[in-house]
């Protein structure tokens, strides 16, 4: 979904829910309501658990200090300045610090390397349907198959669910790999925050 291999992800929504001609609004069985905005959502925090259900001690960062036998090493924020250990955030090791995910209201998703989806909504459960051409550096205009085919790229497709559990958080399942964490589990969970930034232009790659 993020474009980086990944599995048992939650996204949390940080979304604005005032009434306006732009918001979609959702119910589950509980008959509760789901309102976002459609526009831009920045990534403001990135969390790994060792696990594939996102419970437990959590991790937003990796330190690296002097002593350490390997490159990093998990520990919380506080516990790396206290042995002079320098954090990175797990925001910055995947490269979304000034990224953004784009929902608009024509159903078109997209990612924040620009590539294209397109997403439904049926009560509490999103469907996005992730497309590329492979082979094109800017694939952008070849939009389905045939188009694709033709132009001698390869077509690649995949859907992915996620649930909407509050007016704040969605679920997603994907598959996910990050060597720094090989060492400590087999399977992790990653949970990304995004909110909704009126402000932005509504362009990816930035």
């Amino acid at each position: 979904m993020i474009k980086i291999k990944t599995i048992s992800i939650f996204i949390t929504l940080s979304l604005i829910t005032s009434c306006n001609e732009n918001n979609t609004t959702n119910s589950n069985t509980n008959n509760e309501s789901y309102s976002f905005n459609y526009g831009s959502y920045k990534f403001n925090q990135v969390t790994v658990y060792m696990n594939d259900s996102c419970d437990g001690q959590g991790y937003t960062g990796l330190c690296n200090y002097s002593s350490s036998n390997s490159e990093s090493t998990l520990y919380s924020q506080n516990e790396c300045n206290a042995i002079s250990g320098s954090w990175t955030t797990l925001l910055e090791l995947f490269q979304l610090e000034d990224s953004y995910a784009i929902i608009n209201n024509d159903n078109s998703f997209i990612y924040p390397d620009c590539e294209l989806g397109t997403y439904s909504v049926d009560s509490n459960l999103i469907t996005v349907s992730d497309y590329d051409c492979n082979g094109f550096q800017n694939s952008s205009s070849l939009t389905d198959s045939t188009s694709c085919v033709d132009a001698g790229g390869a077509w690649e497709e995949e859907v992915e669910t996620a649930i909407i559990t509050s007016n704040t958080t969605v679920l997603l399942n994907e598959v996910i790999d990050i060597p720094q964490f090989n060492a400590y589990s087999d399977k992790q969970c990653v949970e990304y925050v995004v909110s909704f930034d009126s402000n932005h232009d509504g362009s990816c790659g930035n």
